[in-house]
């Protein structure tokens, strides 16, 4: 029942990037919704009108139970698993530089499952291979199988490739774009190894939610962000400042919930340190 609970959830999650208010808006302005998967199909999009990278490989929700047992050495089919999961954080790098060549004005949602487990690159993007099988698990989870040290390291070595290989996107499509683009890169959580999947009271919400939130934007728009701004305005802000959408800004806020009961949240902000506006 819990798990059919959390999937309940989830598939209402990824709904909503079906028929996301961004996408829709946009679109009465001309511009084309391109998709870029991660391979995960949780944050799969069927209404793109196009899709790049768009394989699904695998349910992370499912996969990060895997977490929860001690692993031992991968196998070898581990290891075409890992390869696989390589080869499609690649491939969203590629794409991103693929699609300036793409006519008209585009509306371009990329997902990068990375620096999140599984560590799959060292720092200069040398391949790496986790112990057991392929699992997106995290946190709490993670840490059955890994030591905080391991954690440390496989994280921070996959960020540093991350980290030069996102620079490098963005130097390209600045320099390759037509007109300037528009570059807004989201983190959904930090490095969560301070994450307890089952309490609140024993989970580091500081560094749970503490995310990249960096932007390329007009003068008029970066004008009207602040230093605490949390996703949900992110877009307010944007299609206000250069459509006249009239888009008033909401309370930035911060929830938690457990893996056991993943839509009962608690409201969190005043802990993250996150001035609410």
């Amino acid at each position: 029942e819990k798990k059919q609970s959390a999937g309940n959830a989830l598939e209402k999650c990824r709904q909503l990037l079906d028929d996301n208010a961004v996408a829709r808006f946009l679109s009465t302005k001309g511009y084309k919704y391109v998709h870029i998967g991660s391979g995960n199909g949780e944050v799969q999009v069927d209404t793109a009108d196009v899709d790049l990278n768009d394989e699904v490989d695998t349910n992370s929700f499912e996969d990060e139970a895997m977490g929860l047992t001690p692993l031992g050495e991968a196998s070898s089919a581990s290891k075409t698993s890992y390869d696989k999961h390589r080869m499609k954080l690649l491939g969203v790098f590629q794409n991103l530089n693929s699609v300036v060549d793409l006519p008209g004005p585009k509306f371009v949602y990329a997902h990068l499952l990375a620096p999140h487990p599984p560590f799959v690159f060292g720092p200069g993007g040398e391949p790496v291979y986790p112990k057991g099988p392929m699992s997106y698990a995290d946190g709490s989870w993670l840490l059955n199988s890994l030591s905080r040290e391991d954690y440390i390291k496989g994280y921070t070595d996959q960020l540093q490739y991350v980290n030069k290989r996102i620079l490098e996107v963005i130097a390209f499509m600045k320099s390759h774009s037509k007109n300037p683009p528009i570059i807004i890169i989201q983190g959904d959580h930090g490095s969560r190894m301070n994450l307890d999947w089952d309490s609140v009271e024993r989970t580091d919400v500081r560094e749970v939610f503490s995310i990249l939130n960096a932007y390329y934007v007009p003068e008029n728009v970066r004008k009207h962000l602040y230093g605490t701004i949390s996703p949900v305005n992110s877009f307010r802000i944007l299609l206000t400042d250069l459509f006249h959408a009239n888009l008033p800004k909401i309370t930035d806020r911060s929830f938690y919930s457990s893996s056991s009961s993943p839509i009962d949240f608690v409201d969190i902000s005043s802990q993250t340190g996150i001035q609410q506006h």
